[in-house]
């Protein structure tokens, strides 16, 4: 039987949380998984990290080669995150899958030629494997060419055992996870007063922050973290071993709906939040940034005490998808077995 092959296309190390799952399940299916690198210069970049980019391509079995080798690789489809290097692969023969990330897309899916984009995106891929129909729908970016399989990204194991050993955690403590602001927005709230109030109720303070946007020294909690690890992603596994979540309007609220961990949440952003289809339901409080100690107490008191299965599981049906199969629906759609 003729080997078959994945061609991922990757300048930024985020795109691992989205690529990963699929390799696991290519290898599942004898299935030669290759990446095509090139650096972007962002402080995700794959030059930056190429060390570790290297080792867990290993342990995964994949190949890398720098990304103008592409042309030499026609077989098998070339999977994308975004935009991510679509425009220069565009003379490629291989069948282009672009995969989107959170609501990355939503501000450029439609978007005619500009300084950094020579023209729509969707026009330089054959698909673009979205989360589900509702995100095409909300976001204005409905398309022929669109998939709604759900996002890969989900497609993982989280071992809290090995979590709480892998970042030094004890498993006794309780947990409370910040998703710290924006460096732009974060003096439009006393954190500090939220983390006197934490540890007033008893709760470790983990703070976890993206490496762009590092976080002043007196204000990084218990522990503070930035992208420790790539695969699994340390904001998926310190939401999965938290008891709940402390969010300033991030995207990681889908993260926190399927992993099906509460949050209170901050609205300190200048604009509406992206997702904002998902804080009008029980598992997520919104408080005021002018709170009252008490609206922090009661909050997360009726969390850590409210039943909220069915909440979960209502928005996930009803904009989201299950987890766990989504890479297995990948491949098959690419009639690769």
């Amino acid at each position: 039987m003729k080997r078959q092959y994945l061609n991922f296309v990757i300048n930024q190390m985020s795109s691992l949380k989205y690529f990963i799952p699929i390799v696991v399940e290519g290898n599942k299916r004898n299935i030669q998984s290759k990446f095509f690198a090139k650096g972007c210069g962002k402080y995700n970049c794959v030059s930056r990290h190429f060390n570790t980019l290297t080792d867990i391509l290993n342990q995964y079995n994949a190949l890398m080669f720098p990304l103008q080798e592409i042309t030499n690789h026609e077989e098998g489809p070339a999977i994308f995150t975004e935009d991510h290097c679509l425009y220069e692969c565009s003379s490629i023969s291989n069948k282009k899958y672009s995969i989107t990330c959170m609501t990355d897309f939503s501000g450029f899916y439609n978007k005619p030629d500009d300084d950094v984009r020579p023209g729509i995106w969707v026009n330089y891929c054959d698909h673009a494997i979205f989360p589900s129909k509702f995100f095409a729908e909300y976001y204005n970016t409905l398309s022929s060419k669109n998939l709604y399989l759900g996002s890969p990204k989900y497609d993982v194991e989280l071992n809290e055992k090995e979590i709480y050993e892998k970042y030094n955690i004890n498993e006794n403590d309780k947990c409370a996870l910040v998703i710290f602001p924006r460096l732009r927005d974060f003096q439009k709230i006393n954190l500090l007063k939220i983390y006197h109030k934490l540890h007033d109720m008893g709760y470790k303070v983990i703070v976890k922050t993206r490496g762009k946007d590092p976080v002043p020294r007196g204000l990084r909690g218990d522990a503070y973290f930035t992208d420790y690890s790539w695969h699994p992603h340390t904001t998926m596994e310190l939401i999965k071993i938290s008891d709940f979540i402390v969010n300033f309007s991030s995207t990681s609220i889908k993260e926190c709906v399927l992993l099906k961990k509460p949050l209170i949440n901050f609205h300190i952003k200048p604009f509406v939040p992206q997702l904002d289809f998902l804080y009008d339901y029980k598992f997520c409080k919104s408080l005021n940034p002018d709170f009252k100690d008490e609206e922090i107490t009661s909050a997360i008191e009726y969390l850590m005490t409210e039943d909220l299965n069915s909440e979960y599981d209502t928005v996930i049906r009803k904009y989201l998808f299950e987890r766990g199969n989504v890479s297995a629906k990948i491949l098959d759609y690419f009639g690769i077995e």
